[in-house]
């Protein structure tokens, strides 16, 4: 897999990393969880609002009053969101970020034993259904068979639902229970990723740029992803 042309590279995996644990609060989610939550955001038409998901990021019961105040941070993840979102209306450049679990001689594990690196990543992507989601998830045949790939990475008890989360409880038991495929780590992430592409695809498909919305070449490109027009959908 490729990165998108935004720059999110490990340096900036590390210090967003080191800022999150910084926040001293132990309900705050890591690099991993989030990036998978933030995709889930990305693939939803209408997600609620971010003032109402994004204490989740911190808080587990998404209270405001978690939310650190801390520009560097919140410019990091600001940036880490555009890169996720561009490569999912690009089509491509979906990289999510795995911290790979590594052997006694700190190398990273790339065999069937080392797919428990994507759970984080998929809680995450999970989690950002069950919060951001404005209105009930209604599942197709072809939704529920990507997000039931995604979930095949988690156990059956890895989230508990209070009896106010009716609906996530449902969209959960709807798509758990599979069994993950032994593949290595990579063919793993090479399915979370494919079935993030379908997700966005069926639910939020990209709107097609209208003649009476020409853009010139030199414009931002409509699709998001901070390249020039003609740099970006525009190349011929």
């Amino acid at each position: 897999m490729t990165t998108t042309h935004l720059r999110f590279d490990n340096e900036e995996v590390n210090e967003i990393q080191d800022l999150l644990e910084s926040c001293g609060n132990d309900e705050t989610m890591d690099i991993g969880v989030i990036d998978g939550f933030f995709t889930a955001l990305s693939v939803l038409k209408n997600p609620r609002p971010d003032e109402v998901v994004i204490p989740y990021l911190f808080s587990a019961a998404g209270d405001p009053a978690a939310v650190p105040k801390n520009d560097r941070l919140f410019e990091l993840l600001t940036l880490r969101r555009n890169v996720v979102n561009a490569a999912l209306r690009a089509g491509n450049g979906l990289d999510p970020i795995i911290l790979p679990i590594l052997d006694d001689e700190e190398n990273p594990i790339e065999g069937p034993e080392g797919i428990e690196a994507v759970e984080p990543w998929c809680a995450g992507f999970l989690m950002g259904l069950f919060q951001g989601a404005s209105e009930k998830i209604v599942l197709s045949d072809k939704s529920h068979a990507a997000l039931s790939v995604i979930a095949s990475y988690l156990s059956e008890d890895t989230f508990e639902f209070s009896e106010e989360e009716k609906t996530a409880r449902e969209l959960w038991d709807a798509v758990s229970g599979e069994e993950a495929v032994k593949v290595s780590l990579a063919d793993a992430l090479y399915r979370i990723v494919e079935a993030a592409y379908r997700l966005k695809a069926e639910w939020n498909p990209n709107a097609p740029v209208r003649a009476a919305e020409r853009v010139g070449r030199n414009d931002p490109c409509p699709c998001g992803s901070g390249k020039k027009y003609k740099q970006c959908c525009g190349k011929k």
